[in-house]
């Protein structure tokens, strides 16, 4: 048996039991810096959106609007929409780039300073805003052609960020590669995603609860603020989890052949 088979027969395996389990580990060891570093990324865009939400018409129902996926930008109306939407994607995007690389820092049980998450997430800026651009129309056109090309879009684009900020790729192979990786596992992908969205879901609702605001006005209340911000933080670190257990488990590659574009 080579040494290649025998990685792959010992590599960690691909599933949501795992993909969860080891995105709450890397946050337990590591909630302060990233908390930090997406909370100073997400300062613009939460300063827009709270501070001037734009003039959007008001959704039809609580649920169009009352969670963090919602497209809200469906409705742009204004300049502060436009503005909202560009800083949201642009933070994703870079929180995305930053958390990957301290997530695979992570878990090859690695520290890293919170000078270093910053300096790693904008020195892909312009790759990843760009794919973040380009994913974004490509769910929102998916989503309104009857929902399941947008799924598609979501499942097998999951770990577009960690293939440029590991393999050094542009948008298109970026997308290619995040495809390739997907294949097999956008059932499970798809899981994941429903799991977070629900968790979502609960903890808007309990703050409505608890602090006596509608659903629907929650979107653009100051306590929707910490659900984004865990929100944003989880999928990030998900993804490169994910990212991190696809490659073991198609191509049997251990966590530093995977980071050893970093040394």
């Amino acid at each position: 048996m080579t040494d290649q088979t025998m990685r792959a027969v010992s590599a960690p395996q691909f599933s949501i039991g795992n993909v969860l389990g080891t995105s709450f580990s890397v946050l337990a060891r590591n909630i302060i810096p990233f908390l930090l570093i997406t909370v100073v990324i997400s300062i613009p865009y939460f300063l827009v959106s709270q501070l001037a939400p734009g003039s959007a018409p008001p959704a039809q129902s609580s649920a169009d609007q009352g969670h963090v996926y919602y497209f809200y930008y469906a409705n742009i109306s204004s300049g502060a929409d436009w503005l909202s939407l560009i800083l949201h994607v642009t933070t994703v995007g870079l929180v995305s780039a930053a958390l990957a690389y301290g997530t695979f820092q992570d878990l090859r049980g690695q520290k890293v300073p919170t000078s270093e998450l910053v300096k790693r997430g904008f020195a892909s800026l312009l790759p990843v805003v760009l794919a973040a651009v380009a994913f974004t129309i490509l769910l929102f056109v998916g989503l309104i052609l009857l929902v399941i090309p947008g799924l598609i879009v979501a499942t097998a684009l999951w770990v577009y960020v960690p293939a440029i900020v590991v393999e050094k790729v542009g948008v298109g192979d970026a997308f290619k590669r995040s495809r390739a990786l997907t294949k097999g596992q956008r059932w499970n992908i798809l899981g994941l995603y429903i799991i977070v969205f629900i968790a979502a879901l609960i903890f808007e609702a309990i703050e409505s609860i608890v602090l006596g605001i509608p659903i629907a006005a929650l979107a653009h209340h100051w306590a929707i603020i910490p659900i984004q911000l865990c929100y944003m933080i989880f999928v990030a670190v998900m993804s490169a989890v994910g990212y991190y257990y696809l490659r073991a488990d198609k191509e049997g590659v251990a966590i530093d052949e995977i980071t050893k574009v970093f040394d």
